[in-house]
């Protein structure tokens, strides 16, 4: 799945298209580490391990989900739009 996104990312120019998916994580992973903007978390100043960074959305990113219901005779489209922040 990484490879497809990251080869999209590579060809086209710095505009986002729109991704459409049937909503499993691997897409969301995939486009988060490829479109994704990495937020760095402040330094507390207390003991221990630093929290890790975190991968936000861009603000132009545009994701579809496509939810398919089975019917007797066929599949039921069923879409709607979702944006991530």
């Amino acid at each position: 799945m990484s490879y497809g996104v990251s080869f999209l990312k590579r060809r086209t120019d710095d505009t986002i298209p729109l991704f459409t998916s049937d909503d499993l994580s691997q897409y969301k992973n995939a486009i988060l580490k490829a479109y994704g903007i990495k937020e760095e978390v402040k330094r507390t100043g207390k003991r221990g391990r630093p929290r890790k960074s975190t991968i936000i959305p861009h603000p132009d990113l545009k994701y579809a989900v496509v939810k398919k219901k089975r019917k007797s005779r066929g599949y039921k489209d069923r879409s709607r739009i979702r944006r991530r922040k």
